[in-house]
């Protein structure tokens, strides 16, 4: 057994990590849940080989200051000090927006390496306040040093990174959950909410003489400035992290706040559990899920409208994941005839049931730059049915019709019938994942479970000036389909990449929900 994985007996005969049980000695823990979900992230943190990448580590356990002020990676270095007025319990620590911050006697100067550095924090207050910074250490003129601060009056984040301000870019309107900045090399820096990442160009200068602050900023020579008032029950400092290690990163502080039951779900995900009214642990886990591995294979930004169809209503269905609002413009849809909502998804009846997303992707900016993807659970014979299409009677189809007469598979891609269609024979099972895409005026491409299935060089006519329509084809006068369909999505064009990591991210949902038939 390696040295940093070795074992000791705690209360009951319980094995615990020998740091964890060198940071419970020191700060004194003893419930049993906190231990627990300790020795996990420990653990977590070992197998992901991101600990020995940490110089602090602050879970805020135990409820009282003393405790809170004990680094976890190790407890006889970087202890916090407390400084004005801080309260202290279950949750960790708030500040009071006045005078309240913790010092962390970890230097940037002598600590931090140049251009290989990670800060992070989690916070549990939604607050938009212009002076409450978070974290971190300023020089007295805002050129050198690493700091964060969360969401301002106008909604809005401030990053400096081992440099001058980045300048204000806005994220969310949130100031819930999981937030990083990483630095690793000298042209820019990643700055990550939860399962987002963005990319920042910020030219590395110099690194501060002084002690981070968490609860606050400290500045050099000024000492503590802006001191917050949010709630926080997680901060860390060490070397900076990949993009898919800070993600890793982001899951296992999840699951450990979790299981203390102070963690906050993704923003955009918040938003669609409360417009549909969803509390489902295991539809919440699987949507979860979903929205991490969209975010965190880059496919989210791509998107216009994401429809999960869970909840097992006409109304839990009908929300767009990607902006979950009852409005023609957030996307919803506006279901037409007879359609069964079940456990499975959304059955139109092949007659008259339809949905209409509201979304014109003319409109969208998506011509030459869009993709359309449905999942079929129904494997029925071939017939004229249309999934999911967009088609004014006048202009080029855009649209998908899994399994058509004579076992083809028709991709509509901005053409008419006898004119650049993606056609694929011998698709004797309709069900599965289809995504059909448009990178450029000669480069369309369609996909079945994330395999290449056709493309086409044919030059595109422009995007059909209509709303896209899920279970009929585009005009709603024909082609109605009777298919189960469990997932639809609009947006950006998509790579190859891009669509296997779609279909990996949209089956794993599906096997959630125990309706995958991949």
């Amino acid at each position: 057994m390696a040295a940093n994985q070795q074992v000791l007996l705690g209360y009951g005969g319980s094995a615990f990590d020998s740091d964890a049980q060198a940071f419970f000695t020191a700060a004194g823990i003893t419930d049993a849940t906190q231990k627990s979900a300790v020795n996990q992230l420990v653990l977590d943190l070992k197998a992901a080989s991101l600990w020995t990448k940490f110089y602090a580590i602050y879970p805020y356990v135990g409820g009282d200051a003393t405790k809170h002020s004990y680094n976890l990676k190790n407890p006889i270095t970087y202890q916090i000090t407390w400084g004005g007025s801080v309260t202290h319990n279950s949750n960790g620590f708030t500040g009071d927006s006045t005078t309240g911050w913790g010092n962390t006697n970890l230097n940037q100067n002598s600590v931090i390496s140049a251009n290989n550095e990670h800060i992070s924090l989690y916070s549990r207050t939604d607050s938009a306040i212009s002076t409450d910074v978070d974290m971190g250490i300023l020089d007295s003129v805002f050129t050198k040093g690493t700091s964060l601060q969360l969401r301002n009056s106008s909604g809005n984040w401030n990053v400096y990174s081992q440099g001058s301000v980045t300048g204000t870019t806005l994220i969310t309107p949130s100031s819930l959950g999981f937030f990083s900045v990483n630095r690793t090399d000298s042209a820019g820096f990643r700055f990550r909410q939860s399962a987002l990442n963005i990319d920042a160009g910020m030219t590395q200068d110099t690194r501060a003489n002084g002690n981070f602050a968490v609860g606050g900023q400290n500045t050099t020579g000024a000492g503590i400035a802006a001191p917050s008032g949010r709630n926080y029950c997680w901060n860390a400092i060490g070397q900076g992290l990949t993009q898919a290690e800070d993600f890793t990163l982001y899951g296992i502080v999840q699951v450990f706040q979790t299981t203390l039951g102070r963690q906050f779900l993704d923003y955009d995900l918040q938003l669609f559990l409360t417009a549909t009214g969803i509390t489902d642990a295991t539809q919440k886990s699987a949507l979860t899920t979903l929205v991490n591995d969209l975010k965190n294979y880059g496919l989210w930004t791509k998107m216009k409208a994401i429809y999960p169809f869970v909840g097992g209503t006409a109304t839990t269905h009908k929300y767009n994941l990607k902006n979950a609002q009852d409005t023609d413009g957030a996307f919803r849809i506006v279901w037409n005839g007879t359609v069964t909502h079940d456990s499975n998804g959304i059955t139109p009846n092949g007659t008259t049931g339809y949905g209409d997303t509201k979304l014109n992707g003319s409109t969208q900016s998506l011509n030459n730059d869009s993709h359309l993807s449905v999942y079929v659970r129904t494997n029925s014979a071939a017939a004229d049915k249309t999934e999911i299409s967009a088609y004014n009677g006048a202009n080029a189809y855009w649209s998908i019709k899994v399994r058509d007469t004579g076992n083809v598979t028709f991709n509509g891609i901005y053409r008419f019938v006898t004119d650049g269609f993606i056609s694929v024979a011998g698709n004797t099972n309709s069900s599965g994942f289809y995504v059909l895409t448009r990178r450029s005026a000669s480069d369309a491409e369609s996909y079945k479970n994330g395999s290449s299935t056709g493309t086409t060089t044919t030059t595109s006519q422009s995007i059909p000036s209509a709303t896209v329509k899920i279970g009929v084809r585009g005009d709603a006068v024909a082609s109605f389909s009777d298919r189960n369909i469990a997932f639809a999505s609009i947006g950006n064009g998509l790579t190859d990449t891009e669509a296997a990591n779609f279909h990996t991210a949209v089956e794993a949902f599906q096997d959630a929900l125990s309706r995958g038939i991949v």
